[in-house]
């Protein structure tokens, strides 16, 4: 497992000074929150890119019938 030896690589290392544990912490969050934020944000963008694709298709129907009410209109 990844994210024990991660834990235990974090602990285990001799604390030189405050900074060096602060940002091995910083990378530690960020490694975690990448491992459960992706798959969440795939299926958001997943989500969106199908709400968007819907609202496409919306407009279009609306343009093909404007466009047909303006050449019934002028014949």
């Amino acid at each position: 497992m990844r994210l024990r030896s991660k834990i235990t690589r974090l602990f285990r290392t001799p604390a030189f000074s405050r900074r060096t544990i602060q940002s091995r912490f910083m990378y530690f969050a960020m490694d975690l929150c990448s491992v459960m934020v992706q798959p969440c944000f795939k299926k958001l963008i997943q989500a969106v890119g199908m709400r968007l694709h819907t609202v496409a298709g919306h407009f279009q129907q609306q343009n093909a019938s404007i466009l047909q009410l303006k050449s019934n209109y002028q014949q």
